[in-house]
């Protein structure tokens, strides 16, 4: 059985000490552009994790490494939904 690579799942490893130790970009996962504030209220908008580019991430690092993310995770396989470098969506199972 596949699980979906979801943004909630990528969290939960961003928030795993086990998965930041072995896989270093999940320490300081990449943001989106930082946002301005709100002009009414004042508050200000913080930038936000990049899920396409962790996702794309995992997507280029070497079999093995995937292997064992799959491992750690306790899944058979991995369906990854993510846009290419032209903004298309694309898939693929690891």
């Amino acid at each position: 059985m596949s699980t979906l690579l979801s943004p909630e799942l990528i969290q939960s490893m961003i928030d795993d000490a086990r998965f930041c130790s072995e896989f270093k970009f999940l320490c300081n996962p990449p943001k989106t552009a930082k946002a301005k504030g709100c002009g009414s209220c004042g508050t200000v908008n913080t930038a936000q994790v990049d899920w396409n580019q962790v996702k794309r991430n995992i997507l280029g690092m070497p079999d093995t490494s995937r292997n064992r993310l799959k491992e750690l995770l306790g899944v058979p396989a991995l369906i990854v939904y993510y846009r290419d470098a032209s903004g298309r969506q694309q898939n693929t199972t690891i």
